[in-house]
C-alpha cells in the first residue's frame, strides 16, 4: 500500500483538512495531500491555500491504507467526479468522511449497511445517520464536522497505527475526547 491519501476539493473545511493532516504527520503516517482537480494549489472555505503534492489523477492506480475526504461546502465538488466515485470503489483500505462529505459516499451507494455519521445539516439527506461525533463501522470512519476533526484524525491513527500510537498522541497534544461509539 502507499499510506495515506487526502483530497481536497476547492471550497475544503480547513479544519477537517489540516487538523488529520497534521496528526498522521505527527503519527509518522506517510501521507499524500491530492487536489481532486487542476491545478494543485487548492483554496479552502475560509481562503486558506493549501498546495497538494498532485492532482488525484496522478494516484488513481494506487491502492491506500487510507482515503481521507474533507467536507465543507467543497463537498459538492466530489459529487460530480466520476474519477473520485471510481478510486474510492476501487480501494481495499479504510475510507473517512467528515462533515457533509458522506454525501458523495452516499451518492456513490458506499454508505449501504453501515453506520456513519456526518454534518446535521446533511442529516434531512442520509436519515440514516447517526447523531455522534465520530463513527468507525469496519474500513469506514465518518466524522460530524469541524469540531471533530481532532477526534477524527485519531479515529484514523487508531485504525492505522493502533490504539497505542492514538493514546500516545492524545496524550502528546493534551487532546482529551469524549469516549467514541462505535
Amino acid at each position: 500500500m502507499n499510506g495515506s491519501l487526502i483530497i481536497l476539493p476547492e471550497g475544503f473545511e480547513e479544519i477537517e483538512a489540516i487538523t488529520p493532516i497534521d496528526l498522521l504527520r505527527r503519527a509518522n503516517v506517510r501521507l499524500t495531500i491530492a487536489s481532486l482537480t487542476h491545478p494543485i494549489q487548492v483554496i479552502g472555505r475560509s481562503r486558506v491555500e493549501l498546495l497538494a503534492d498532485g492532482a488525484l489523477d496522478a494516484y488513481v492506480n494506487n491502492p491506500y491504507d487510507c482515503v481521507i475526504l474533507p467536507g465543507g461546502p467543497g463537498h459538492v465538488n466530489y459529487l460530480n467526479s466520476p474519477i473520485l466515485e471510481k478510486f474510492l470503489k476501487s480501494q481495499k483500505g479504510f475510507i473517512a468522511a467528515i462533515c457533509a462529505a458522506p454525501v458523495a459516499l452516499h451518492k456513490f451507494g458506499m454508505l449501504k449497511g453501515k453506520r456513519f455519521t456526518c454534518h446535521p445539516g446533511e442529516r434531512e439527506k442520509l436519515t440514516e445517520a447517526l447523531d455522534q461525533a465520530v463513527v468507525v463501522d469496519g474500513k469506514l470512519i465518518t466524522a460530524s464536522g469541524p469540531g471533530a476533526a481532532f477526534e477524527f484524525g485519531l479515529a484514523i491513527v487508531e485504525v492505522l497505527e493502533g490504539a497505542d500510537a492514538a493514546r500516545k498522541l492524545s496524550a502528546e497534544t493534551g487532546w482529551k475526547a469524549a469516549e467514541r461509539n462505535r
